[in-house]
C-alpha cells in the first residue's frame, strides 16, 4: 500500500483512544472506509487514525489531494475546523493545541520572513502570526488561545510544558490525565521528580473520576426511582431541579477535567 507522512498540522490534535481505535477499526472492517483521508503537499493533513487502520488491515487508503495552488489554504485553520466539532477535549487538551499551533504559526512566519531577507524583501514587522487574519491584533498567545477557546495563561501553561517537559508529560496532558496547569508546575520541579509528580497527578485524578461516576450513580438510581412511581403520581420539579445541581456540584468538586456528559455511570 501507498505510504504517506503526516503532515506537522495533522499532529495539533491527540490521537484516538484504543477503545476509539478498536470501534472505528470494526467499523471500517466491516463497512470499508467511508471518510477519505486528506491530503495536503502529499502528507496526510486530516484522517491520520483512518490511515493507521488501513494499514493494520492492509487495504489501500482512500485519499483526496488539497488543492496545492490554492495560496489561501492554511494547513493548521483547516484541522482546526475539521476536528474541533468532532472531539471531546478538555481545557488543558485544548490549550496544549494552541501551544502547538502557535509554535507552527510562529515558525512559518520565520521561515518566510528569512526568505524575504533573501530575496531582498522588505521585513513584515510584527507578524507573529502571518496566517491570522491581517486584522486580529494582541499576542499570539491570546489570538489562538480565543480561537480554541482557552486563556493566554493556558496557553502560556502549555507552552511551558511542550518545551520543558517529559514525552511522558506532555502525553499526560494530550490524553486528558494531567491538567496543564499542575504540568506546568511539574516542569520547575527537579528532573529527578518530575515522573513521579505525575504519577501522583494520574492516581489523583483516577481516584476523582470514579469519585464522579459514583456521583451520577446515584443520581441515576434516584431519578430511575421517581420514574417507576404510579401514574398520577406527582415528581416534585424542584427536588429534581435541586438534585440536578447536586450532581453538578458533585462532579465539578471530584472531577474538575471531566464533563458531565462524558462520564458513563
Amino acid at each position: 500500500m501507498t505510504e504517506y507522512e503526516i503532515h506537522p498540522a495533522a499532529s495539533l490534535f491527540p490521537m484516538m483512544t484504543a477503545n476509539e481505535m478498536a470501534e472505528l477499526k470494526a467499523d471500517i472492517e466491516k463497512h470499508g472506509q467511508q471518510e477519505s483521508i486528506i491530503l495536503y503537499e502529499n502528507k496526510i493533513i486530516d484522517g491520520r487514525n483512518r490511515y493507521q487502520i488501513c494499514k493494520e488491515l492492509r487495504r489501500e487508503p482512500m485519499c483526496v489531494e488539497v488543492d496545492e495552488t490554492d495560496t489561501a489554504f492554511d494547513p493548521v485553520a483547516f484541522v482546526l475546523s475539521m476536528n474541533l466539532h468532532r472531539r471531546h477535549l478538555t481545557v488543558s487538551q485544548r490549550s496544549m493545541i494552541a501551544a502547538k499551533a502557535k509554535k507552527i504559526y510562529a515558525d512559518q512566519a520565520k521561515q518566510r520572513q528569512h526568505e524575504g531577507q533573501q530575496h531582498g524583501r522588505d521585513k513584515q514587522a510584527g507578524a507573529l502570526v502571518e496566517n491570522l487574519p491581517p486584522t486580529k491584533t494582541g499576542k499570539a498567545r491570546d489570538i489562538v488561545g480565543a480561537a480554541l477557546k482557552v486563556s493566554g495563561k493556558s496557553v502560556d501553561h502549555a507552552t511551558a510544558v511542550i518545551k520543558s517537559g517529559s514525552p511522558e508529560l506532555v502525553a499526560a496532558v494530550d490524553n486528558g490525565k494531567v491538567s496543564v496547569s499542575k504540568a506546568a508546575a511539574i516542569t520547575k520541579l527537579p528532573v529527578d521528580a518530575r515522573n513521579e509528580a505525575v504519577d501522583i497527578c494520574q492516581h489523583r485524578n483516577r481516584l476523582m473520576y470514579n469519585q464522579a461516576v459514583r456521583h451520577l450513580g446515584r443520581f441515576q438510581t434516584i431519578i430511575l426511582g421517581l420514574a417507576t412511581e404510579p401514574i398520577g403520581v406527582r415528581i416534585d420539579k424542584a427536588l429534581v431541579k435541586k438534585l440536578v445541581k447536586e450532581l453538578k456540584s458533585h462532579i465539578k468538586a471530584a472531577c474538575p477535567q471531566v464533563r458531565p456528559m462524558d462520564l458513563r455511570p
